[in-house]
C-alpha cells in the first residue's frame, strides 16, 4: 500500500519586535527557503513601516541579504557561523556587522536578542488560531494561513487600544499608521 507523502506549507512572517505585528507574510511549501523569503517580506514591510533594525536567525546570513537591509538604512543583526572570517569582496556591511559580531558580542548580542520576539509572534498566532489548517486545498490553505496573521494584527490592535490608550482613527480615508519597528 502506497502512503501519500504530506505536503505542508510554510509561513514567512517579518514582525516588529516591540509590538508583535506582523508587517509582511509569505508562504511557502515545505521547500521554500528561510533566506530567499528576507528581500520580498523586507520589501513588503518598508512601504507601511520604519524598519531601523533586522535580527534574523543565521539562515538569512548572505551578502544579498545583508546588503539589502543596509539599503533601507537598517542595521543587519544576523548571526556569522562559528567557521565564518571576514572576506574580500562581500561588501562593507558583511564586514562591518562581522567585526562588530566578534569584538561586541554583548552589545551585538543586545539587539539579535530582539529576535526572540518573533518567536513569541509565531507562538501567539499558534495559540490563538491553532497551528493546524483546517481547510482542504493549497489556495484555502494559504488564505488560511493569511486570515491568520490578519486576525493576529487586530487582537494586538486591539490589546494595544486598551493597553496604551492607542488613538485609531477609523474613518473611510484610513491613513497610515506608522508604527517604528526593530
Amino acid at each position: 500500500k502506497e502512503v501519500e507523502k504530506k505536503h505542508y506549507l510554510k509561513a514567512h512572517y517579518f514582525v516588529g519586535t516591540k509590538s508583535n505585528v506582523i508587517t509582511a507574510v509569505e508562504v511557502t511549501d515545505e521547500s521554500g527557503s528561510d533566506y530567499s523569503q528576507l528581500i520580498p517580506l523586507l520589501n513588503k514591510a518598508k512601504i507601511d513601516f520604519e524598519i531601523k533594525e533586522v535580527s534574523a536567525d543565521k539562515a538569512y546570513l548572505g551578502k544579498s541579504n545583508l546588503e539589502a537591509i543596509a539599503e533601507i538604512g537598517a542595521t543587519p543583526y544576523v548571526p556569522y557561523k562559528s567557521n565564518t572570517a571576514p572576506k574580500r569582496n562581500v561588501g562593507h556591511i558583511w564586514n562591518k556587522m562581522y567585526w562588530y559580531f566578534k569584538n561586541k558580542p554583548q552589545e551585538w548580542g543586545e539587539h539579535y536578542h530582539k529576535r526572540s520576539n518573533v518567536e513569541t509572534t509565531f507562538n501567539m498566532v499558534k495559540q490563538a488560531f491553532s497551528g493546524n489548517l483546517k481547510t482542504k486545498n493549497n489556495t484555502a490553505n494559504v488564505n488560511e494561513i493569511l486570515c491568520k496573521a490578519v486576525c493576529h494584527n487586530l487582537c494586538v490592535l486591539i490589546m494595544e487600544y486598551h493597553e496604551n490608550k492607542l488613538n485609531i482613527d477609523l474613518s473611510t480615508q484610513a491613513p497610515k499608521i506608522k508604527i517604528p519597528i526593530k
